[in-house]
């Protein structure tokens, strides 16, 4: 990141009242409330060829910043199992696109129904998508800059294969789980964790059941193996496998004594595994040794489940309910929500120890999401706003490590068709953290004066704030500014707005962060405090500092052909 400082003389006292009085003569000031809770901070519209009619999407946090996130479009019914395209996107941490790949899956025998990803540091990200046998699966796996580098088909000569998994399993191996059924639909079933080289997609090693009593298939990573799941004969099993497909442990018998029910989830980290299927869970120590079986939480059927610490996980179930489950396998809390009809349909950790969940409330066609932290208390919680049109999301819920929430996401549906186009959907979580500084006596050209928020966190280490300007005209380039004083001085630049910043004025002009403001007059730059601009280099926001900020903009319609938004004080924590 690099900046850029000025310094500007003080305007004397009497020559600004003067000033200010004949502005809000001109224009008397209305400053609308701010956000609560969250944000929408970027909304990114993915359009163009292979963008039509969304209809399913995943996303996941990147390891370099950012989200990597798949969708499929379908141009047909969708009752039928394929789509025509599929559309892989890296997002910024600012929610730019940094590219964007289609993929034509019109073609006989390739589906573009992406069920996984797995992106990793470094750049690239792998992508499974599948859809009903006997049509092959796949992994396709690009590469940093989205670069298609090789697609590797998940079939066997004889049986139908399905697949549910895929993450990369140290730094030369993809693993996928995958479940043939020689037999059709009735047991035995064959259950395998396939290795493919990194470089070529072709399969190295294999670790494969073939006696497995029902169609049920789990798997994680831990340190870089594979850890798997199935159902044997009396319950669900599991092994642990290294890339090269030699079995580190399998457990003697099964950890979940239930015959036939489903498999929500398995669940992997450096200290626990974690099984869990409708009604119950099990826990197992790396080395395979089996610390609990346990009934979960009523009411019953368990939809989803997610690491939520090194030992913990939390679980969706019912309509309205989530646990979480400690390391000894009782529920340290069940939250039941709390809008009345509302009904969950997502859940994912977050940052500080909370636990995030996505829910339609009730009486609505909008998302709202909720922040659920010590004992399982609401903390905080954030309603979409009307955009004009609903935003239906078409994934879950994702957080990456600052704790923003990022969806892929389509307009609602109107009357039998799609609109052809899809967003990548960043939300900032969290209150606005500023203090309202001077506002913009003048308004632009959009008939109102531009305002500023800072939404997220103050706390220096969390790093995660930020700077929402709005009411600005649309598509106009705006930069934002910051300075440790505040100032007035009006007329800058031969314009009407005043900038409330005073000393040495710092601009964010690194990479990607000069900002166009969206259709709706939003633009937003999430900040990076270990890199404050300040001078010709960057400096560190400290706890205890109170720094100023402002956003000026281009506004071809305004005098002097720019403006500025009002200003905002934060104290960091």
């Amino acid at each position: 990141m690099s900046g850029s400082a000025e310094r500007v003389p003080k305007l004397a006292l009497a020559d600004y009242r003067r000033y200010m009085l004949a502005a809000l003569l001109a224009a008397p000031l209305a400053l609308p409330a701010l956000p609560q809770n969250g944000e929408i901070v970027a909304l990114d519209p993915v359009t163009g060829p292979g963008v039509e009619a969304v209809v399913r999407g995943v996303v996941a946090p990147h390891p370099d910043g950012g989200v990597v996130s798949a969708f499929a479009s379908d141009f047909g019914s969708l009752a039928v199992a394929g789509s025509e395209t599929m559309t892989v996107r890296r997002s910024s941490d600012l929610g730019d696109a940094v590219w964007t790949t289609v993929i034509d899956t019109s073609a006989p025998g390739i589906l573009g129904i992406p069920r996984g990803l797995a992106p990793r540091a470094g750049g690239g990200v792998a992508v499974l998508s599948s859809g009903d046998p006997p049509e092959p699966e796949r992994v396709d796996l690009f590469g940093a800059d989205g670069t298609l580098l090789w697609t590797a088909r998940i079939d066997d000569v004889d049986a139908p294969v399905r697949t549910n998994f895929v993450a990369f399993a140290g730094p030369d191996q993809v693993a996928v789980a995958a479940l043939a059924s020689p037999g059709g639909s009735s047991a035995p079933y064959r259950v395998s964790v396939r290795f493919l080289d990194v470089a070529t997609g072709v399969e190295s090693a294999r670790y494969e059941v073939a006696d497995a009593t029902d169609d049920e298939l789990g798997l994680a990573t831990m340190d870089g193996d594979a850890v798997l799941s199935w159902s044997g004969a009396t319950g669900l099993e599991v092994a642990r496998v290294a890339p090269d497909g030699t079995e580190v442990f399998r457990t003697p018998t099964a950890v979940v004594a239930s015959i036939g029910e489903p498999l929500i989830a398995v669940l992997a980290t450096d200290q626990r595994i974690s099984i869990v299927t409708e009604t119950r869970a099990a826990g197992l120590d790396p080395a395979g040794t089996l610390l609990y079986e346990t009934d979960l939480p009523a009411p019953p059927l368990h939809t989803q489940a997610v690491a939520v610490s090194p030992t913990d996980f939390a679980t969706l179930h019912g309509c309205c309910w989530v646990s979480r489950i400690g390391a000894d396998g009782s529920a340290l809390w069940t939250h039941l929500s709390d809008g009345v009809g509302d009904e969950y349909s997502g859940v994912a950790p977050a940052p500080g120890d909370e636990v995030l969940v996505q829910a339609y409330p009730a009486s609505t066609d909008r998302l709202a999401y909720e922040w659920l932290g010590a004992g399982g208390a609401e903390v905080a919680r954030f309603d979409l706003p009307d955009l004009g049109s609903v935003l239906d999301q078409v994934s879950p819920p994702a957080v990456d490590a600052r704790g923003n929430i990022w969806t892929v996401s389509r307009e609602v549906l109107i009357g039998f068709a799609f609109p052809d186009v899809a967003y990548v959907t960043k939300i900032a979580a969290g209150v606005d953290r500023a203090t309202p500084g001077c506002a913009q006596p003048f308004p632009n050209s959009t008939g109102v004066a531009g305002r500023l928020a800072a939404i997220g966190s103050a706390d220096v280490e969390r790093d995660n704030l930020t700077l929402v300007a709005d009411d600005l005209p649309p598509g106009q380039f705006t930069l934002f500014l910051n300075a440790r004083n505040a100032g007035l001085i009006p007329g800058v630049g031969g314009s009407q707005a005043v900038l409330c910043l005073d000393g040495q004025i710092n601009r964010y002009v690194g990479p990607g962060e000069i900002r166009r403001a969206s259709p709706a007059g939003r633009a937003s730059l999430q900040l990076s405090l270990a890199a404050t601009p300040e001078g010709v280099g960057a400096t560190s926001i400290l706890a205890g500092e109170t720094w100023h900020f402002q956003a000026w903009h281009r506004d071809p319609g305004a005098v002097g052909g720019s403006h500025m938004s009002a200003s905002i004080a934060v104290t960091f924590l």
